[in-house]
């Protein structure tokens, strides 16, 4: 067979030899497969494009298909639209996704925005599409008063409703009370910042708690007017910026819940000597620690405290809240502790023939209630607490004083069944040795016993 093949290879005159394809196609004898190539995609194109009525629009070329985002602001409106068709899109946050995927630069930049729209991320553009819907937000972007970016529209995160809502409502208000007062630069400045995007200092600080209280201003303007309104602000706002920016406090909400103690008390004001007086003590330097506003809430607990105490209003404008609020805690322990008063006075009585005082000290018992409580305030210990046991019997309160300062607190003394229990000065401090002998001395004369060493401070 081999032979065979070899005679007729040969009578033919064709060498034998091995050809690939590749040597097939050079020499002609078979054609090369024609292969196609994909169209190049075209490079899409943003452009800013001028629609009538419209804050802002931008314009996608991408080959024949051309897209337009369209933001109209006084007709609370933003929808993309093909300009083919003419057909007209919701706008969602998968569509602001779609439109600016392949843009680049700041050809997308709004005039309300830092940044451009491809910039921001999904939460950032869902953000943005519920802002859209935001009449109020709308009104803010025609006017150019706000600037938004990705960090503090990702920070609202998911809460979207809740931060819109509780940003942007009643701002309007807001606005008209605010901006005539500070100005509109300063005003968008601490707009801004009520959204978390600046820390302003001082005074801004206070524009930027009036607007993070916007929603109570309503209820301030109905009740004061618009007039007073502003005086509050105003005067508010100039405290903050003589202020070191830490008395900058929670004015719009202290005015309002004093509003609102004096409505439940039924008690009258006026508008105007209310705003007066609110402002007077934002100057006053307080007798205790805290803010300036503080004093508002000190102010509405004074009043509750009046009718709980005195039965009625006495004191509708205290110069200090603080004091007022001591003077009544102090009237209203003398109420609890006037069932106290009978014994208080007789036990007196009776103890008066054991006081004694020289030239040096003297000692006397408690003549009432009023002198028990005022001591125990002033040595800073429990004797308030000895006060039933003292009326009715069980144990004698003695007061020892400096002759030459027969009102001051010097030593306190507790006789238990003719036994020295305790005596200590202020804050329950070991007596001097001057005073240990001259009380040997009185307990001598009465008949007393006085322990020996260091005295123990002993529960009632």
């Amino acid at each position: 067979m081999e032979d065979l093949k070899d005679q007729m290879t040969l009578s033919l005159g064709i060498e034998e030899q091995q050809l690939s394809v590749k040597d097939l196609i050079v020499r002609g004898e078979i054609e090369q497969p024609t292969t196609t190539r994909r169209k190049p995609k075209p490079t899409p194109t943003y452009e800013r494009a001028l629609v009538d009525g419209a804050d802002c629009a931008f314009r996608r070329r991408c080959g024949r298909k051309s897209e337009l985002l369209v933001m109209l602001a006084t007709q609370g409106q933003c929808y993309i639209m093909d300009e083919r068709t003419g057909r007209r899109h919701v706008l969602t946050p998968a569509r602001l996704c779609s439109f600016a995927k392949d843009a680049h630069g700041d050809a997308l930049t709004p005039p309300w925005s830092k940044v451009p729209l491809q910039e921001y991320g999904p939460i950032a553009r869902s953000v943005i599409v519920e802002l859209f819907a935001v009449r109020d937000f709308l009104e803010m972007v025609k006017r150019d008063m706000v600037r938004l970016d990705a960090w503090s529209i990702a920070r609202m995160g998911r809460s979207i409703p809740w931060n819109v809502n509780g940003t942007w409502e009643h701002i309007n208000l807001a606005w008209r009370v605010i901006e005539p007062i500070v100005g509109h630069e300063r005003a968008r400045h601490a707009l801004s910042g009520t959204i978390g995007l600046d820390t302003c200092p001082y005074e801004d600080i206070a524009v930027h708690v009036l607007f993070r209280e916007s929603r109570f201003l309503p209820d301030l303007d109905l009740t004061l007017g618009r007039d007073r309104t502003r005086e509050l602000v105003s005067g508010y706002l100039e405290q903050a910026a003589r202020s070191d920016g830490g008395n900058c406090g929670s004015l719009i909400l202290g005015v309002s819940d004093l509003l609102r103690t004096f409505g439940a008390l039924d008690v009258p004001f006026d508008p105007g000597r209310l705003v007066r007086h609110v402002l007077r003590l934002l100057d006053a330097t307080p007798s205790w620690r805290g803010t300036p506003c503080y004093s508002l809430q000190l102010w509405a607990d004074s009043l509750r405290s009046q009718v709980n105490v005195r039965g009625h209003v006495t004191e509708a404008y205290p110069d200090d809240p603080y004091e007022l609020l001591r003077d009544l805690e102090r009237e209203e322990e003398m109420l609890q502790y006037d069932r106290y008063g009978d014994g208080v006075n007789r036990r007196a009585e009776e103890l008066s023939e054991h006081s004694m005082d020289d030239d040096k000290y003297l000692i006397r018992p408690v003549a009432n209630v009023r002198e028990l409580l005022d001591e125990a305030e002033h040595q800073h210990n429990c004797l308030a607490t000895y006060l039933d046991k003292y009326a009715s019997g069980d144990t004698d309160i003695w007061l020892m004083r400096a002759t030459d300062s027969p009102d001051k607190s010097l030593v306190t003394v507790e006789v238990r069944d003719g036994r020295v229990r305790q005596a200590f000065q202020a804050c329950n401090r070991q007596i001097t040795q001057s005073q240990s002998r001259w009380l040997r001395k009185w307990c001598a004369e009465c008949g007393y016993v006085m322990p020996e060493g260091r005295m123990h401070a002993l529960c009632a």
